[in-house]
């Protein structure tokens, strides 16, 4: 199948947005069945595109952390500014909150990995050492893990001092 067809990307449209649709009305696990009839195409249709509904999820999963770190303004300033990234992500995270919890089922350790998963594909560079590489990962669990508990200016203070020291104690 072409995705560059405009059928094929008007078919994808159609499946993702039936697929937030479902979710958003609390569906608890969408069917192949009723994501068809949502999104008005047949089975055969939806397996052309996809393997499972899993598959789809993890898609749309993917597309949403993409998208979501790119509105973040200072996502490319990690290594030098690391107070203004954080702050940026932070930001963005906490304006998509409901989205974030609907789209992984209150599950934001699954959320945090695919976070991490991609910001280490899309914005940390290649040449970086494997040990500075798996201080970044620290700093994202860490920070996640230690903001989940408890947010207020005080302790989000703290994780980006955190953070800004581990980050720049490599370099």
């Amino acid at each position: 199948m072409n995705k560059n067809d405009l059928r094929f990307q008007k078919t994808e449209l159609a499946i993702k947005s039936a697929y937030f649709l479902l979710n958003q009305q609390g569906a608890v696990s969408v069917k192949v069945n009723v994501l068809c009839e949502t999104a008005n195409i047949n089975k055969t249709t939806f397996y052309a595109h996809y393997e499972t509904v899993e598959h789809l999820h993890k898609q749309v999963c993917k597309e949403f952390v993409v998208a979501l770190l790119s509105q973040c303004q200072d996502v490319d300033k990690f290594l030098t500014d690391t107070r203004s990234f954080a702050f940026s992500v932070l930001s963005t995270f906490e304006s998509r909150l409901p989205v974030i919890e609907m789209l992984y089922n209150n599950d934001l350790y699954a959320f945090v990995n695919d976070v991490e998963a991609i910001f280490m594909e899309k914005y940390v560079p290649k040449s970086i050492s494997e040990d500075y590489k798996l201080s970044i990962r620290f700093c994202i669990g860490g920070a996640f893990k230690l903001l989940v508990a408890e947010k207020n200016p005080v302790r989000i203070q703290k994780t980006v001092d955190l953070v800004e020291y581990v980050l720049h104690s490599q370099i």
